[in-house]
């Protein structure tokens, strides 16, 4: 299954933006298929209720990569990769993985808060830099567009094709803590209207990015996706 295409870079000319009508309905996550009982990236339950304290909090920029850790009081986990943290999305993703829930490190939150969650990245002799975010990479089209999303060049790390291509493309993206799902294409955002509209496209719900307003801001606003 795919979700969103990363998009090709923007140019030529631009759709002038269809205002969008005054009452529309954001899509709502679909179920969730984790068993009953976890969540996404959740321990399973003879993990996550173990008694114990947390080990002593190593500095974020100690874990090594593929250091597979979860907070103190929290059942999400995550994968260590070049000092950011990626959340295991299901326990089926970690099985899919290989991965060893006896190897997952129980720390402090503020170690696993002070991981960056978010990698610029780019291919050596491609100038194209994407953003990647569990699992997702979505390509910044213009110069602008990064800049303006505060995003500084001298942040961004050159990595293997082979690992750009391990992650999935998407356009798809969302501000924290709104239900609203936008596709980025362009140098425009495209409002998805329903739940029913989305998964018609077949889209993945892992593969929406969670991005800042102000971000989100500095894309046109386009037509409805409506079907």
């Amino acid at each position: 299954g795919g979700g969103g295409g990363g998009g090709g870079g923007g140019g030529g000319s631009t759709p002038t933006p269809a205002p969008t009508p005054a009452a529309t309905t954001s899509p709502s996550p679909a179920p969730s298929a984790t068993p009953a009982g976890s969540s996404p990236g959740t321990a399973p339950a003879s993990t996550a209720g173990q008694a114990g304290s947390a080990t002593p909090a190593p500095a974020p920029s100690s874990f090594k990569d593929g250091s597979l850790v979860r907070a103190e009081g929290d059942t999400r986990v995550y994968i260590v990769k070049r000092g950011v943290k990626e959340l295991i999305t299901s326990p089926a993703d970690f099985a899919k993985r290989g991965l060893s829930w006896a190897k997952v490190q129980v720390v402090a939150g503020s170690s696993v808060s002070g991981l960056k969650d978010v990698l610029l990245v780019r291919v050596k002799g491609d100038p194209r830099v994407y953003v990647v975010k569990d699992g997702t990479k979505r390509l910044i089209e213009r110069g602008d567009l990064l800049t303006g999303a505060g995003y500084k060049a001298a942040d961004i790390v050159q990595i293997p094709k082979s690992e750009l291509n391990s992650y999935r493309a998407t356009a798809l993206v969302k501000v924290a803590g709104r239900p609203e799902v936008y596709l980025v294409t362009g140098g425009q955002r495209q409002h998805i209207a329903t739940g029913a509209v989305f998964a018609a496209r077949k889209y993945r719900w892992d593969n929406v990015q969670e991005m800042s307003s102000a971000e989100l801001n500095l894309y046109r606003e386009g037509t409805l996706v409506s079907r």
